[in-house]
């Protein structure tokens, strides 16, 4: 009897626009504010809800990074990925699911819920 339990992974590869990905960060911009203050032109930084002040290393929201985020994100948390695959592929995601992939690009890990 096979066990229906068993599973292979599947490594696909998917080519996207760059405006696609650049919408993608534009987009993230109206999900990250809660974690993440914006130094000036597409540089960002954590910050201190207890003071407002920015601290970690800064980071540039962009298409690179939205690669990233995809990346790590099919990888480390394929069930989160296959939550939001589809409307970021389609270049339809939400600021949610956009604040989840920046997280991922520059943690490599969900941090902030």
């Amino acid at each position: 009897m096979k066990d229906l339990r068993a599973t292979k992974v599947i490594h696909i590869t998917h080519e996207m626009p760059i405006e696609t990905l650049d919408d993608l960060a534009l987009t993230a911009q109206g999900g990250i504010g809660y974690w993440a203050l914006w130094q000036g032109d597409n540089q960002w930084s954590q910050f201190d809800e207890s003071n407002g002040k920015p601290f970690g290393d800064e980071f540039t929201l962009c298409a690179d990074l939205m690669v990233e985020g995809i990346e790590v994100c099919s990888k480390v948390r394929p069930d989160i990925w296959h939550r939001i695959a589809t409307d970021v592929i389609d270049g339809g995601a939400d600021i949610d699911a956009c604040d989840t992939i920046v997280q991922f690009g520059v943690f490599g890990e969900l941090v902030y819920g």
